[in-house]
């Protein structure tokens, strides 16, 4: 596998080459997006799956379609609202909630860094509105883990291990899947959700899931094994829960 390019990765054009510029479905255009992502995006034509991430592609400009003037959403299992719709949803993270784990790339839905879940499906924020998400469920890298040991440990009354880490950050960790780091929150986020689709993906599922994300600093390979582990403790750890319920019952 080369490692100049991402998993050997040619990425898909979904017309959002150039100035970076992209209309998004308003949130009443949501339903039918979240059900393209299910169905590999039959359902809608103005929606790109390509490997499991949502690409909006709308040809109607936001101005012509009404947008909520103050969209309610729920952003790692906390309910907010915004202040306006068209408000960038990548900016409205990092800059209205302070959550700066969700990264700043390319601004053109092109490398990854800015992936988060969406229904606990990959979308990437910097091509979206936070009205097109409203009446969402969004999740960030900051909400994937065990909330209440890293909060005690952020305000110095605890401290946090490993195990307090999703599985899928773990073993990030474990196959030292970084050197910047950068890029790696968006790396996890569509990890999670490829795992939520195929709980034991193949190593060619994995490059196909992660192909459209950049590493700049070329740790394709790790990343793949790290995604790899993760899959195989969370099939592990769900096997001993089964078994545990049976003993039970």
């Amino acid at each position: 596998m080369s490692l100049s390019k991402p998993f050997g990765g040619v990425y898909a054009d979904h017309g959002m080459r150039g100035n970076g510029r992209q209309d998004i479905p308003p949130a009443e255009m949501m339903a039918p997006v979240r059900r393209a992502i299910a169905d590999g995006g039959r359902a809608s034509p103005d929606l790109v799956v390509s490997r499991g991430v949502a690409q909006c592609t709308c040809s109607r400009a936001i101005g012509e379609v009404p947008v909520p003037t103050s969209p309610v959403l729920v952003v790692n299992g906390v309910e907010r609202q915004a202040s306006r719709g068209d408000r960038n949803l990548l900016s409205y993270l990092r800059f209205d909630l302070r959550l700066t784990g969700t990264k700043y790339g390319c601004g053109e839905g092109l490398c990854g860094a800015c992936t988060v879940l969406v229904d606990g499906q990959p979308l990437r924020s910097c091509m979206t509105t936070v009205g097109a998400v409203a009446g969402g469920e969004v999740t960030t890298i900051e909400g994937i883990a065990t909330h209440d040991a890293l909060a005690a440990a952020a305000a110095g009354e605890g401290v946090a291990t490993l195990d307090d880490l999703h599985p899928v950050q773990r073993a990030f960790v474990e196959e030292q899947a970084m050197q910047c780091g950068y890029c790696i929150p968006g790396f996890i986020m569509s990890t999670v959700g490829l795992l939520k689709r195929e709980p034991e993906p193949s190593p060619a599922q994995v490059r196909e899931a992660l192909v459209e994300h950049v590493c700049r600093c070329g740790a394709y390979q790790r990343i793949e094994r790290a995604v790899l582990r993760a899959a195989e403790e969370m099939s592990v750890r769900s096997e001993r829960n089964t078994g545990s319920e049976g003993d039970a019952s």
